[in-house]
């Protein structure tokens, strides 16, 4: 990891890092590996040096304890290129689950609202919690959301937040 880092930070490249999923939940090895919390931590240290590491800090330290977090996955729409929209989120509608699918396509709607509300009324309310999907593109906006002063105190730029 230090040489990908070096190469990283000489280069003036940017990486993210997310945790390998086994459908929509962390693999078992790093729930339980001390190695992964080595690796993360190893991670935090590099951003904190300056390192091109993208994610806020409060992303690191969840991908630290994977824990369960305060989920809001419809804070940023995923619509795919044929209209679908993923319902709640793109790790549920793979899923195919009772919590989401992807059967709502937005040119079979004249309004947004109208979408959603078809989509809310076929797959219930989004979840409010997540203890499966450490993603960054979800996760970040979720964590953002609710942990704002916790975001506020890093430094605004594209490094904080991308990819989310």
């Amino acid at each position: 990891m230090d040489a990908l880092i070096a190469f990283c930070v000489e280069n003036k490249i940017s990486i993210a890092f997310s945790p390998q999923s086994v459908n929509i939940w962390p693999r078992y090895e790093l729930m339980i590996s001390p190695a992964y919390r080595v690796f993360i931590q190893k991670l935090i240290q590099f951003k904190h040096s300056g390192a091109p590491i993208l994610g806020s800090d409060v992303y690191l330290k969840t991908l630290l304890r994977l824990e369960p977090y305060d989920c809001y996955p419809t804070l940023i729409p995923r619509i795919l290129p044929g209209g679908e929209l993923e319902y709640p989120c793109r790790p549920i509608a793979k899923a195919g689950d009772e919590q989401g699918g992807r059967e709502i396509n937005l040119f079979n709607f004249a309004t947004w609202q109208a979408a959603w509300s078809a989509a809310r009324q076929r797959y219930g309310e989004p979840p409010s919690a997540c203890n499966s999907c450490f993603q960054q593109c979800y996760a970040e906006p979720s964590l953002m959301q609710a942990h704002p002063l916790e975001s506020w105190r890093e430094p605004a730029d594209l490094a904080t937040f991308a990819p989310g």
